[in-house]
């Protein structure tokens, strides 16, 4: 039996087209446009795909530690609103008293309308309630409120205040805390 008269029929070579080389690759014109197509649409599929990880990185990043954020936050913007209550005391010529609560803080400008040196809130005044995170809790040392002066001193109603003032911020959520100082003088230091 030779080997040409088997019932297999024989073998045709056949081109075989490497993707990555198939711009070397002899094609005839149509084949040519569909596989540039093809590739085409791969590049658009990857990049479809690069854009909605990309997407999801960018909602997911702020979010990673958040819960480490929350207290330097709040701290940062408890100092810069002390140091603005300050500012607006002096400023104004008038007392300014930021009173604290278990998950805020409210800042008032009083009046001495009558002159009498007894300095009280007017509803026709100002006042900005800040709301903290409900795991974040603010003590200060038994006081209930830190009132600045017309000078930005520390003053507890009529007397001047000549001790220093402490604050406590404690975030429950992971066990940190924070403080700050409030001297006699008025300024506000970070600790």
């Amino acid at each position: 039996m030779s080997p040409q008269s088997s019932s297999v029929p024989p073998c045709t070579p056949q081109t075989v087209a490497i993707p990555l080389l198939s711009s070397v690759n002899a094609k005839s014109g149509g084949e040519a446009k569909t596989l540039f197509d093809d590739q085409k649409s791969r590049w658009i599929d990857v990049a479809i795909v690069g854009g909605i990880i990309g997407l999801l990185l960018a909602l997911l990043v702020p979010m990673l530690g958040k819960q480490e954020l929350v207290l330097p936050n709040v701290k940062q913007s408890l100092v810069e609103h002390l140091r603005f209550t300050r500012a607006g005391a002096v400023s104004r010529g008038a007392h300014f008293r930021v009173s604290f609560q278990d998950h805020a803080y409210v800042i008032e400008q009083l009046q001495d309308s009558d002159r009498d040196g007894i300095w009280t809130t007017d509803a026709a005044l100002p006042t900005w309630r800040i709301t903290l995170p409900t795991a974040v809790f603010i003590e200060a040392e038994g006081i209930q409120a830190v009132e600045f002066d017309s000078r930005g001193l520390v003053t507890s109603g009529q007397t001047q205040h000549d001790k220093m003032i402490t604050i406590h911020m404690r975030d429950i959520q992971n066990g940190r805390s924070a403080t700050i100082q409030v001297l006699p003088s008025g300024q506000v230091q970070e600790t």
